[in-house]
C-alpha cells in the first residue's frame, strides 16, 4: 500500500525528474508496469516510490529485455532474472554485430563512391574473393523452388552486406544468354555471419577477375546487352585479350527505380572470371 504521505508528481514534473518523457511513462502505464492516479482536474500523478521501478525499467530497456518479460523479471530469484538478462544480451549482441556489419559496408561504399565521383565507369583486374549467390528469379518469374524460400529472409534480413544482383552464365551456347537475378555475398561474409547456406546456392570459387565498376546515371548499355555479350564491357575485355572463364556477376550496391522498376541510377559493379 501507498503511504499516503508520500509525494505524488504530475505527469510531466515526474518525467522531468525521471530524466524520461511523458510518453514513456503513459506506455509503460499501458503495459502495465506503471500506475497512476487521475485526478478532478484530469491529469495523472504518480507516486515518488515508481522512480526506482523506472530506472530498472531502463536498465532493462536499454540491456534488450522486451517489455513483456520486464514484470516477470521483477518477480524472479536472482538467478533467473539475470539468465533471462543474459537471453537478452544475446540477442543485443548480434543486433550490434548486425548493425556494425550495416555501417562496416556503408564505409567501404563511402570510398568506392568517391572514386566514382571521379570516374563513374572504371575497369580493373584484381582477384575476385569466392561468392554464394541464391538464385530468385529469371527477371520475369520468381524461380519454383522451396529451398530458396526456406533461407530468403535469413538473407535479405543481412542487406546491404548481402546484395541483389544478376548472374549470367557465358558458356550456355545461347542467345540471349539467360539471366538469373539473385541476392550475392562474399563467402567470407557469410561464413562470419552464419547465413544458412543449402544445396541450392552456388558457389562462385576465388579467381582473377575483371571488374567494371558503374555509378549513378552513367551505367552504359543495357541487361539485353550484357545477355547478349555486346555490353562495353565485354569491348575492354576483348581490348585487354581477356575471356570469360565462369559466371558474370552484376552485383548491386545501391539502385533506384522507376515505379515499373526500370533503372533509373544504380551503383555497382560487373565481376567477370577471366583466364
Amino acid at each position: 500500500m501507498t503511504d499516503k504521505s508520500e509525494s505524488q508528481y504530475r505527469i510531466g514534473d515526474f518525467a522531468r525528474y525521471m530524466g524520461v518523457t511523458p510518453n514513456f511513462l503513459k506506455h509503460y502505464e499501458e503495459q502495465g508496469l506503471l500506475e497512476s492516479t487521475q485526478r478532478s482536474s484530469g491529469y495523472r500523478y504518480y507516486d515518488f516510490h515508481q522512480s526506482a521501478r523506472i530506472l530498472d525499467y531502463i536498465r532493462m530497456r536499454n540491456c534488450g529485455v522486451p517489455l513483456k518479460d520486464m514484470r516477470s523479471m521483477l518477480s524472479m530469484s536472482g538467478e533467473e532474472s539475470i539468465a533471462l538478462m543474459e537471453k537478452s544480451l544475446d540477442e543485443l549482441r548480434r543486433r550490434v554485430e548486425f548493425e556494425t556489419a550495416v555501417l562496416e559496408e556503408h564505409e567501404r561504399f563511402r570510398v568506392w563512391h568517391e572514386d566514382r565521383l571521379v570516374n563513374p565507369i572504371d575497369w580493373e583486374v584484381r582477384r575476385m574473393e569466392a561468392q554464394y549467390f541464391l538464385p530468385h528469379t529469371d527477371r520475369k518469374d520468381f524461380i519454383k523452388d522451396d529451398r530458396i524460400y526456406e533461407i530468403l529472409q535469413a538473407w535479405s534480413s543481412w542487406m546491404p552486406v548481402v546484395k541483389s544482383g544478376m548472374v549470367i552464365d557465358p558458356s550456355a551456347g545461347i542467345e540471349p544468354l539467360p539471366q538469373e537475378w539473385s541476392l550475392i555475398v562474399r563467402a567470407s561474409k557469410a561464413e562470419r555471419y552464419g547465413l544458412p547456406i543449402n544445396s541450392v546456392v552456388r558457389r562462385i570459387p576465388a579467381c582473377k577477375a575483371f571488374v567494371y565498376h558503374f555509378a549513378g546515371d552513367g551505367q552504359p548499355g543495357s541487361m539485353e546487352d550484357v545477355a547478349r555479350l555486346g555490353h562495353p564491357m565485354y569491348e575492354q575485355m576483348r581490348r585487354l585479350g581477356l575471356e570469360p572463364a565462369g559466371k558474370v556477376l552484376m552485383i548491386v550496391d545501391m539502385k533506384y527505380s522507376d515505379e515499373r522498376s526500370n533503372f533509373r541510377c544504380t551503383y555497382g559493379r560487373f565481376l567477370v572470371p577471366v583466364k
